[in-house]
């Protein structure tokens, strides 16, 4: 029974996913130059194992959704790390974290998530630092994202990133709550071997 309801919430998220993948701006978590004008997001995001695993391989972040309100238009920032600063070009508004996905080798895990937080025009918003941490893989596996204040560390590890940069003036714009927690679904594609298929036990 509880491979059946697992195999439905697979399948609904890969919809969802699907309907929404053609109407999303893709983003690179870090831009080749800092934007010298215009608003600006920038944080670092993190992503921790919770518990042990039978997995090879640690879990990253693949990507990150992100949802503004005020124009109506998503934006998918591209991660690719388990650990990555984040400097972003988003219109300004009124912002919502939507979902995140989490790869592990050929495992992919999507989870919802309702987080809140706006970026002001024409200046460098600080979004905090965001970790996953992610439980051990298996049914009803949780994620736990918590947001926390690392601003000038943050920045100092920006200017490393980029010789060049210019002064801008820098607004504090932590994502809200600071803590959530959800339920994170292993999603399709599976790897094609066969073992790679086996969940462990509840």
């Amino acid at each position: 029974m509880a491979s059946l309801r697992q195999c439905q919430e697979s399948l609904l998220a890969l919809a969802l996913l699907l309907f929404v993948q053609g109407c999303v701006a893709t983003i690179p978590s870090l831009p080749e130059s800092f934007p010298s004008e215009g608003p600006v997001a920038f944080g670092r995001i993190h992503v921790v194992l919770t518990g042990p695993t039978t997995r090879w391989y640690t879990p990253e972040i693949r990507f990150i959704e992100l949802y503004n309100h005020t124009i109506d238009k998503r934006f998918r920032l591209e991660i690719g790390s388990e650990e990555s600063l984040f400097a972003a070009s988003l219109p300004a508004g009124d912002y919502r974290i939507t979902r995140v996905q989490i790869t592990e080798g050929g495992f992919r895990g999507m989870a919802d998530l309702m987080v809140s937080f706006r970026i002001d025009s024409d200046k460098v918003n600080y979004l905090g630092t965001w970790t996953f941490a992610v439980a051990s893989p298996y049914y009803n596996r949780e994620l736990v994202l918590t947001v926390s204040s690392e601003m000038v560390r943050t920045w100092a590890e920006v200017n490393m990133s980029y010789q060049d940069l210019q002064p801008r003036m820098i607004i504090n714009n932590l994502a809200q709550p600071t803590t959530i927690k959800t339920r994170l679904f292993e999603v399709t594609p599976y790897p094609g071997v066969r073992w790679f298929r086996r969940h462990a036990a509840s």
